[in-house]
């Protein structure tokens, strides 16, 4: 007979369990949802430092104004 350690057989992780009014399982959470999560979090997170790092600067120079200009006619 194989002897087995009760502490690995229990060691599975942790998993949520939502359950409504009727006791009826509404979702489950495993712990690959929670990675998933998580690396979806570090990649977006990536992603808009990369955009940021890469936004154009706006022109140094003062841009005229349109004092200086004729005034718009309507037909």
């Amino acid at each position: 007979m194989k002897k087995t350690n009760s502490l690995t057989e229990m060691d599975e992780g942790w998993r949520v369990q939502v359950y409504d009014r009727d006791r009826r399982l509404i979702c489950l959470l495993d712990p690959s949802h929670g990675w998933t999560f998580f690396l979806g979090c570090v990649v977006g997170f990536l992603i808009a430092v990369i955009g940021l790092s890469r936004t154009v600067p706006a022109p140094s120079t003062p841009t005229p104004t349109s004092s200086n200009a004729p005034p718009l006619q309507v037909d």
